[in-house]
């Protein structure tokens, strides 16, 4: 976020306004679409901020990982931990929500889904 605020107040050119997404890849990605309609609408800065916020307060993002390669590659993670895992047929499962990111690991790749469709239940507004 720091970089963000210090590129922004290296332009001149152009207002930037920077807004954390307090998201994930995909909940981002829909609050990008959500700002480009509503510029597109003409709609203002705060009425487009307002947007987002509320798109925040009801977008959950869920995510069952294959397999631990990548955690192991980016070094959240030990060779040995990570092998272990893959034994044990692991699958870490990521959250986010309003910034708040959590995991939870599963078993199988089969349990990794239930568990997934456990957090859809939840998270669910009917």
């Amino acid at each position: 976020m720091d970089i963000a605020w210090q590129a922004a107040g290296e332009t001149d050119n152009l207002p930037v306004t920077v807004f954390d997404s307090r998201q994930l890849s995909l909940g981002t990605g829909f609050e990008v679409l959500t700002a480009a309609k509503a510029a597109g609408q003409g709609k203002s800065m705060q009425e487009i901020i307002a947007l987002l916020e509320d798109q925040i307060s009801r977008t959950h993002v869920f995510a069952a990982l294959e397999t631990l390669e990548f955690l192991r590659r980016s070094g959240r993670m030990n060779a040995a931990i990570s092998r272990l895992g893959e034994l044990l047929q692991i699958k870490p499962l990521l959250k986010m929500f309003d910034g708040n990111p959590t995991t939870e690991r599963a078993r199988t790749h089969a349990k990794a889904i239930r568990r997934l469709v456990e957090f859809l239940k939840e998270a669910a507004p009917f």
